[in-house]
């Protein structure tokens, strides 16, 4: 794999591509703190059953099945008097989102089970809802900035870099934030660093890149359908991930805090884990001129799988020996988490080659679906394991036993659901260079024909 890439100029600024990053940072926050703390904060602060909390997170995605997919289609489909597809809808999403993560931390721990429920219920359907109409306009953005492949996977880089510092920042410092002022009060923080970071974008960002009339198509279930039919990458990268990241759980509050006897042991793990990350974002956009990102994603997939399988092997006894492994297992995700937003994009110029449907609002909105529905169906099984061991949120601590079967299932529950999903991930096979002449393509620099000569295999 050590083609050479034709380098083509960029369309956007330096100050736009920034501007797109640091959209991800504030966005990063909000999302590191709810799938990192909102399952804790429900059942250590606001003090509600695991069961219950458990049914929120799962019934909750039904809701998101609806809103997502309705959302992506009026993204498509919704023409604003400016001409722009992307921008408007972030002009007042990125003011709604951090005001809707607010209310998800603000419930009163002594109000009655069914008020805090409701409130739980009632509050998260709000931010569900806002946290879609950000990420599929945002990640859409980026195919309306520029056509050129190599230029976006440099912005996916950036939003990379925004997104894990947010997320280091968030697990390094939060935990000692929420422990000494509250939820209530960390959520305001976050919030109003969100907001800060998210707004850039909407006034330096231009949508350049335009489809021509010819390329519109109605947005309907039936159109969705037909257009999924027909782009099997997308599909089997949405599969792969469905199935991968639900069994992603995140139980490591409640493993320092019951295990390690130190919840704030996860600043530690972070703390180390950053340096790494950093060296990681550095070195990212070499390694993706120099090999395909599916070929990537693959091999650090395996290193994140080995990771936990030694964690497993050797226990937690040894601490050193165990923050070695987190942050192997962490940063092992780290390119994956990129790739996450380029690969999209590519299926979106795939997509649109092989049907001749241009649908970026249905593609990211799918996206967004998976991410929130890995999320929660992650919450969901951490919240059974917790069932299964019989934790008592108002416990003190947990037994051995307990102890014991919190460490399995938070070692071998992400074994068994990248085990599940690699062999969707091996039928993925859009290579980065193909690509590219897809986009040229349908962007009408070159013919059909002429593509069909470039490509190194009949797609």
């Amino acid at each position: 794999m050590n083609e050479t890439k034709v380098k083509l100029p960029y369309q956007t600024g330096l100050a736009e591509r920034l501007s797109y990053g640091l959209f991800f940072t504030g966005q990063g926050f909000i999302y590191a703190m709810i799938a990192q703390y909102l399952m804790f904060y429900y059942t250590e602060y606001a003090l509600i059953d695991v069961a219950i909390v458990t049914a929120i997170m799962t019934v909750s995605k039904v809701w998101d099945a609806i809103n997502d997919t309705l959302f992506g289609m009026i993204v498509d489909k919704v023409k604003f008097k400016s001409g722009k597809r992307f921008l408007p809808w972030l002009n007042f999403t990125t003011l709604l989102l951090p005001f809707g993560t607010i209310l998800l931390f603000a419930i009163p721990p002594t109000w009655p089970g069914a008020a805090k429920v409701t409130m739980a219920v009632a509050t998260y359907l709000i931010w569900d809802l806002l946290y879609t109409m950000c990420d599929v306009p945002i990640f859409s953005l980026a195919t309306a900035m520029t056509s050129n492949i190599q230029e976006r996977s440099l912005m996916f880089t950036i939003t990379g870099v925004g997104g894990a510092f947010a997320t280091a920042i968030t697990s390094v410092f939060l935990v000692k934030v929420f422990n000494n002022y509250g939820f209530l009060k960390t959520a305001m923080l976050v919030a109003a660093i969100s907001l800060v970071a998210m707004r850039p974008v909407s006034h330096l960002a231009k949508e350049r890149h335009k489809v021509k009339l010819q390329e519109e198509q109605s947005s309907s279930f039936k159109e969705m359908w037909l257009y999924l039919k027909g782009n099997k990458y997308y599909r089997y990268f949405i599969a792969y991930r469905l199935i991968s990241g639900s069994f992603f759980i995140s139980v490591l509050p409640y493993f320092t805090k019951y295990c390690l006897n130190d919840v704030e042991f996860v600043s530690v793990i972070m703390g180390f884990a950053i340096p790494p990350t950093l060296v990681l974002y550095l070195i990212a956009p070499s390694l993706m001129k120099r090999f395909d990102k599916i070929k990537i994603y693959r091999f650090c997939m395996f290193i994140f799988m080995g990771s936990y399988l030694t964690l497993f092997i050797v226990g937690y006894e040894i601490k050193w020996l165990l923050v070695i492994l987190f942050v192997l297992a962490l940063d092992s995700a780290i390119l994956p988490s990129i790739l996450m937003g380029a690969i999209p994009a590519d299926c979106v110029e795939y997509g649109h080659y092989a049907t001749g449907v241009r649908k970026e609002g249905i593609t990211f909105a799918l996206q967004t679906f998976t991410s929130k529905f890995c999320a929660s169906m992650a919450i969901a099984i951490a919240g059974l394991l917790l069932i299964l061991i019989k934790h008592d949120g108002e416990a003190a601590a947990m037994t051995l036993e307990q102890q014991r079967g919190l460490f399995i299932g938070m070692t071998w529950l992400p074994i068994i659901g990248q085990s599940l999903g690699l062999p969707f991930l091996f039928m993925y096979k859009l290579r980065d260079r193909d690509v590219q002449v897809m986009a040229d393509a349908n962007s009408g620099k070159i013919s059909r024909e002429e593509a069909e000569k470039l490509m190194s295999r009949h797609y």
